[in-house]
């Protein structure tokens, strides 16, 4: 037996998650990118808060979530500068997902 959520459905189901720390944007990107998966694979994915939960890490900033996988930005560098770095060294290692200006959603590696 399936269920099939909608998008608002799933994003609801995430923000109802008290153990994560999703945001609406953050939640909303994780679910588009969910389901750009499924359209690129083919593959239904089975919806588990949990599992999504363990899977994947919202964080402020790309430069915070890298260097919470050991990145260490060049000191003379802007913030921007950081910030774009970072964000390129995350996208060579794991999915990065974007949530305006909430942050990023990374697959955690």
């Amino acid at each position: 037996m399936k269920l099939t959520l909608s998008s608002n459905e799933a994003v609801r189901r995430l923000l109802a998650d008290t153990n994560a720390n999703w945001c609406y944007a953050s939640a909303s990107a994780l679910v588009a990118h969910l389901q750009a998966m499924e359209e690129e694979t083919g593959e239904e994915l089975e919806f588990d808060p949990v599992a999504i939960r363990c899977d994947y890490s919202k964080y402020e900033s790309a430069l915070e979530a890298a260097e919470a996988y050991g990145y260490e930005p060049e000191p003379e560098q802007d913030e921007d500068d950081r910030e774009n770095d970072a964000l390129e060294w995350l996208q060579d290692r794991t999915a990065v997902v974007m949530a305006n200006k909430h942050g990023v959603v990374i697959a955690n590696f």
